[in-house]
């Protein structure tokens, strides 16, 4: 995607979910794979992946250590990760595993489109004009 062009960003269906931990752990390892499935199919070029929370209730240590997983791997590939739609508790949740340290600062309450508008605006790339 170019600067200029509208955002492009596909949807994944959400997994079936389930209270035990292996199913949690299982469910971020599944969700972990189906975006590096999408950023292979992907056009290259792709610096940042928005991944939307608002029905997420709580990130247990499995699931921010799984995170943090792929905000390293995503990293080493100068792919950055942004979170929408936190609720307060979930960040603090984020917060407590040391997320902060992968993913940087990690603000409550934005929406997909405000993340997207945060990385157009921190872009280095200049519009043609």
């Amino acid at each position: 995607m170019s600067v200029g062009e509208p955002p492009r960003y596909r949807r994944m269906e959400k997994p079936g979910s389930s209270a035990s931990p292996a199913c949690a752990a299982s469910r971020a390892s599944s969700i972990r794979r189906q975006i590096f499935d999408l950023l292979n199919q992907a056009p290259s070029g792709i610096k940042t992946v928005v991944i939307d929370f608002p029905l997420v209730p709580a990130v247990d240590v499995t699931a921010g250590g799984v995170l943090r997983g792929l905000a390293r791997s995503l990293k080493a590939r100068d792919i950055a990760i942004v979170l929408a739609g936190l609720r307060d508790d979930v960040r603090e949740n984020l917060t407590a595993v040391g997320a902060e340290q992968d993913l940087g600062p990690i603000p409550a309450h934005r929406t997909i489109e405000n993340c997207l508008r945060h990385v157009a605006a921190s872009s280095p790339m200049k519009i043609p004009g």
